[in-house]
């Protein structure tokens, strides 16, 4: 029940399960586990070692390095980058243009917009919804059930917990610390060091300097 399309390059020791379908001029690393029903679009290349869980989409010129486990059910959109090591756990949407950085952890039912960024180390907590073309500085921790809105910048080090709002054109500065609960409005600047704790709001263009 696999189909392959032409010019796919399969490595060694692949395992391609019940109902896939591989599109044209896919390259399949060495030791990689592709699940039932999985789709896999035009042009994508996969690294060594890489685990494809059940039901998986995977959208057309897209990259995954090695040593990555994708969950079941998760749509990866055209043009997207997946570093070293990644974990997208199950039912997670990667829109298109989307760049994951290596030692990323994508938590279950996770929405990440067009275009966004995700640097090396950042943990996305279940349920969170990031707009299109957030900025998520490295080792950022992010809450569950967070919402970013688009144009959002994150810098190093910050952590949010759960529950968050943040709305569109945001600038949270390197190591901030924000509560759970906390609605952070249109065009907030957070400087660095700042610490916003549970259940705080900062209205629409507000400044909030440093600590």
């Amino acid at each position: 029940g696999v189909v392959v399309g032409s010019s796919v390059v399969v490595g060694s020791g692949v395992v391609v399960c019940f109902g896939v379908v591989i599109c044209s001029g896919v390259v399949v690393g060495s030791g990689v586990l592709v699940g039932s029903g999985v789709v896999v679009g035009t042009g994508v290349v996969d690294g060594s070692g890489v685990v494809v869980g059940l039901g998986v989409v995977v959208g057309s010129g897209v990259v995954v390095g090695s040593s990555v486990v994708v969950g079941s059910g998760v749509v990866v959109g055209s043009g997207v980058f997946v570093g070293f090591g990644v974990v997208v756990s199950s039912g997670v949407v990667l829109r298109s243009g989307v760049v994951v950085s290596s030692g990323v952890v994508v938590g279950s039912s996770v929405v990440v917009g067009s275009g966004v960024v995700v640097c090396f180390g950042v943990v996305i907590c279940s349920g969170v919804v990031v707009g299109s073309g957030v900025l998520v500085g490295s080792g950022v921790v992010v809450g569950t059930g967070v919402v970013d809105g688009s144009g959002v910048v994150v810098g190093l080090g910050v952590v949010v917990g759960s529950g968050v709002v943040v709305g569109s054109s945001v600038v949270v500065g390197s190591g901030v610390v924000v509560g759970s609960g906390v609605f952070v409005g249109f065009g907030v600047v957070v400087s660095s060091g700042v610490v916003l704790r549970s259940g705080v709001v900062v209205s629409s263009g507000v400044v909030v300097g440093s600590s």
